[in-house]
């Protein structure tokens, strides 16, 4: 589910090898926990500290290596949205996206010259809303590989995300029966994490498992052992 090689950069770094980008969301996580306990501690002025956190927190996601439209393709609803006229529909954004669902063209430079005319014609920037294509019930712009693998991460950040509740769970129950009092910002703080969890797992999944898209049948890698 990685982007094209072209788009494979984050601030200007080759993150086509799988070390840089698992270097990268280690990165990412430690600096997002320093943010969360360092807001946890100034208790002075919750609801400042609250606001900053938020717009904080979603700025380095924004600037992160698991950003929407960033390395990794986005993760689209499984089924498209129904509208009453329209019936089902997708959301097409980019000119990539644009040609593969038009034409069924890997990106817009797979696309014939003519093709590339028409598009560039045609096109809008921003989220566009098509009717769907007969017999197309799925994101038109992952094959059936990534399609399998968007699932896993899914289900993968599910099982996780389960993990986190109870250990929420287990804390609150806690303070509970040692009658100890809960701070209204560190719940507040925690339900920002679950969310931020939410949203950045999916893609940190793909990033740290994908392969290197040079090196998709590890032949790269016999030959570094023969090398050894």
């Amino acid at each position: 589910m990685l982007a094209d090689e072209q788009r494979l950069r984050w601030w200007r770094i080759d993150m086509r090898a799988r070390p840089r980008r698992r270097v990268a969301v280690i990165f990412t996580y430690v600096v997002l926990m320093i943010v969360f306990v360092m807001a946890s501690r100034n208790s002075s002025h919750p609801g400042w500290t609250m606001a900053l956190l938020c717009v904080g927190v979603e700025g380095l996601v924004w600037l992160s290596v698991m950003r929407r439209n960033g390395i990794v393709k986005r993760f689209e609803p499984k089924l498209p949205m129904r509208i009453k006229e329209m019936g089902e529909v997708v959301f097409v954004e980019g000119l990539d996206q644009w040609a593969q669902h038009f034409y069924g063209a890997a990106n817009f430079d797979a696309a014939s010259p003519m093709q590339q005319d028409e598009l560039l014609s045609r096109f809008k920037a921003g989220k566009r809303v098509f009717p769907a294509k007969a017999g197309t019930s799925d994101t038109p712009w992952l094959d059936e590989r990534e399609l399998k693998e968007r699932d896993s991460a899914e289900r993968w950040t599910t099982r996780q995300l389960m993990w986190l509740l109870a250990t929420y769970a287990g804390i609150y129950t806690s303070r509970a029966i040692n009658q100890r009092p809960t701070k209204p910002l560190d719940v507040a703080i925690q339900l920002l994490m679950f969310a931020v969890a939410l949203q950045t797992l999916p893609r940190a999944r793909v990033l740290w498992t994908e392969s290197d898209p040079r090196d998709p049948l590890g032949e790269l890698a016999l030959v570094e052992d023969a090398k050894g």
